[in-house]
């Protein structure tokens, strides 16, 4: 309903595992100059298969307090490259925090804006309570107002929640400053192996290649189910992986990832014509791939 009304909606209660964040008027007095850690270069092998993996629900304040500090803390924090999805609205509420995320960055981190510009809104349904000429207008001062908030964090790659219309995907790879979108809240019934990567206006849109994994998820958090998660996430990435080389992919990491070290699973399991690469570092072998 929120998006419906043009309204977008900055994530703070308690969500699955991640408890209500607290204390944003202090938070949101602290300031910071957010400055995001840069990629290294990686030259293209052209018989490689190059996969992103992007780490769910940073548009949520709560998981930026608490469990995105719990996952940095682990032990295998840097093994594998991951993309923190990470809501721009943060720079307002808790700048200190996202701060704090930059600063202790292991090569391996990307930020990478969340659903989708300013803060989380369903695309599709966003200002569809108002008339056509209106919502047009209103999607342009929502673009223009992520563009400004793409500038505060500094990130120049975007997710998307869900499958939309060209025209609609259009106006959000649009946001001044966006170089590439990663679309979708895990794979959709749309995907197919022909548009894993598409284009408009010479911005990448890279699809999730697999499903979130939620099936999988009731089975409850034990032994057993992490088994199954890897073994389906492996799975279900090899199953969807296109057949020509050099190919890019980007897997979606679902709020199962309660454990690093489960990336380092999935990307020893993938094999070794498989390589992760943080998602700025699959628009550049991908740019490099096609000579741009």
């Amino acid at each position: 309903m929120a998006s419906e009304c043009a309204k977008f909606w900055v994530c703070t209660s308690h969500d699955g595992y991640s408890p209500t964040v607290g204390n944003i008027s202090v938070h949101s007095r602290t300031s910071a100059t957010l400055r995001p850690p840069q990629a290294q270069l990686v030259k293209l092998r052209r018989d490689k298969v190059y996969f992103a993996c992007l780490r769910s629900d940073g548009d949520g304040m709560n998981f930026l307090r608490h469990f995105y500090r719990l996952l940095y803390d682990q032990s295998a924090h840097g093994e594998v490259p991951i993309g923190w999805q990470l809501g721009p609205m943060a720079s307002d509420l808790i700048p200190g925090i996202v701060d704090y995320y930059y600063k202790r960055a292991r090569p391996g981190d990307c930020f990478v804006n969340a659903l989708t510009g300013s803060e989380y809104i369903h695309e599709d349904r966003y200002a569809q309570n108002f008339p056509p000429e209106a919502r047009e207008k209103i999607l342009r001062n929502y673009v223009n107002l992520s563009g400004l908030y793409r500038q505060r964090i500094g990130v120049t790659t975007t997710c998307a929640f869900a499958e939309m219309p060209h025209d609609l995907l259009a106006q959000f790879a649009g946001i001044p400053g966006m170089k590439a979108v990663f679309a979708n809240y895990g794979g959709t019934h749309n995907t197919t192996v022909e548009n894993f990567v598409t284009e408009i206006s010479d911005v990448p849109i890279f699809r999730s290649v697999n499903w979130d994994a939620a099936p999988v998820m009731y089975l409850g958090y034990t032994p057993h189910a992490r088994n199954e998660i890897l073994r389906f996430m492996i799975d279900d990435i090899k199953r969807w992986t296109p057949p020509q080389r050099p190919a890019f992919l980007h897997g979606f990491l679902a709020d199962w990832l309660r454990d690093l070290s489960m990336a380092t699973q999935i990307a020893k399991g993938l094999g070794a014509e498989y390589v992760a690469v943080r998602p700025d570092q699959l628009l550049d072998l991908y740019r490099q791939s096609s000579g741009g």
